[in-house]
């Protein structure tokens, strides 16, 4: 497999942490990104994290799931949806960690939030840390047209955070579909268990390495 890596000229400084998945039969939650998420965040001094938990219905019980898993590491978890305004908490905030679920339903939720450009901007400035998960991992890329999730409701249009510039296909294992991506596409394709921590250059990290399609090319 070849890998091609790329970046914008804008926002070298960005400061994310993408994983492929957060929980996968058998496992804790986000079990197996603990000691990547504990160094990321160390390295970043941060102290708070503003979790987005969007992608699921459930925002309260969402929340407790992360703070379970994150508490323990040193970090305080405190939920988008009970700040007034989210777009103020999300420029007060430290790190902000999107969480999974259905990739349309958490796009749909940020620009409902007007979230989109406040995030895109405190980001590729290098002022806000970034964790995406799945869905989350989804909606740092350019558009989430590559996504695997059902359209169980519509978001005004697919793009996205755009703060990577490439595509990505989280948790995918079906060949063709793949194939029938690179043919036309540049696209990162990142496996279960799998971190891209994006830096110059990128590393993928996680008991599978594989992380890139090159157009054409598996």
């Amino acid at each position: 497999m070849k890998i091609i890596f790329g970046f914008n000229e804008v926002g070298m400084n960005r400061k994310l942490l993408l994983l492929s998945n957060s929980t996968t039969y058998g496992t804790s939650y986000l079990s197996y990104a603990k000691d990547m998420i504990k160094a990321f965040l160390g390295k970043h001094e941060v102290s708070e994290i503003l979790f987005v938990p969007y992608a699921r219905c459930d925002y309260e019980d969402y929340t407790t799931t992360v703070r379970e898993a994150v508490e323990p590491m040193g970090f305080s978890v405190k939920g988008i949806h009970t700040f007034p305004s989210p777009v103020e908490a999300v420029n007060k905030a430290q790190c902000i960690f999107i969480g999974g679920g259905n990739t349309f339903l958490l796009l749909k939720t940020l620009y409902e939030n007007q979230l989109v450009e406040p995030i895109r901007k405190r980001v590729l400035e290098g002022n806000l840390v970034y964790i995406g998960s799945s869905a989350g991992t989804n909606v740092s890329t350019p558009s989430i047209n590559t996504t695997n999730d059902m359209p169980i409701v519509y978001p005004p249009t697919f793009e996205a955070l755009n703060l990577v510039c490439t595509s990505m296909d989280t948790i995918s294992h079906n060949l063709l579909r793949v194939k029938l991506y690179v043919i036309y596409i540049y696209i990162y394709m990142i496996p279960s268990f799998v971190m891209c921590r994006v830096c110059r250059p990128p590393i993928a990290v996680g008991p599978l390495s594989r992380l890139a399609c090159s157009r054409g090319v598996i």
